[in-house]
């Protein structure tokens, strides 16, 4: 509502549900499919308002991660994260994030990726966003393991302890 100058407000509904159908695909294994509805979500998205775009954008950059597509979530989740930083859209600071630092540690940049994701992570419990905490554990260490820095059973556990205690498996 604050931001009314814009075409029309709030997310485009059809690129926002095709973001949030992307991890389906990523998890079923669809990648060519996967690519084609990140491209198509986020074209959508852009046309509509920063909004939209933010939020499709870090879905989508989400649905790249899950299948270790960090290069192609990289770029995705910056221009997300820039959006909700710029725009003060809090709730969607977190995913891009988490995924920024994931990609970083990847890179080669092992201490502040380690930084990002845990800084991510404190925001999303923070603010009580715990949906894919599990899976972010996970990736997190997963991360930790390619690299050989210690500390991945810390998220493992994590990523156990919390599927036991909320019933989430993603």
């Amino acid at each position: 509502l604050a931001h009314t100058d814009e075409p029309v407000p709030g997310a485009d509904l059809d690129a926002l549900l095709m973001s949030q159908y992307a991890p389906a695909l990523a998890l079923a294994g669809r990648i060519g499919e996967l690519h084609g509805m990140v491209a198509r979500s986020l074209e959508r998205a852009r046309a509509h308002s920063l909004y939209s775009e933010c939020v499709t954008g870090a879905l989508n950059a989400w649905a790249l991660g899950l299948v270790g597509d960090f290069a192609g979530a990289a770029p995705i989740a910056a221009r997300a994260l820039a959006i909700a930083e710029g725009e003060s859209f809090r709730t969607w600071t977190s995913r891009p994030l988490f995924l920024l630092g994931v990609q970083a540690i990847h890179a080669g940049r092992v201490e502040a990726g380690i930084d990002q994701a845990r800084a991510a992570l404190a925001g999303r419990e923070g603010d009580g966003q715990m949906v894919d905490h599990s899976a972010m554990c996970c990736l997190f260490a997963e991360a930790l393991l390619d690299v050989g820095h210690p500390g991945a059973e810390e998220f493992v556990d994590q990523a156990a302890g919390f599927a036991e205690d909320s019933g989430e498996l993603y």
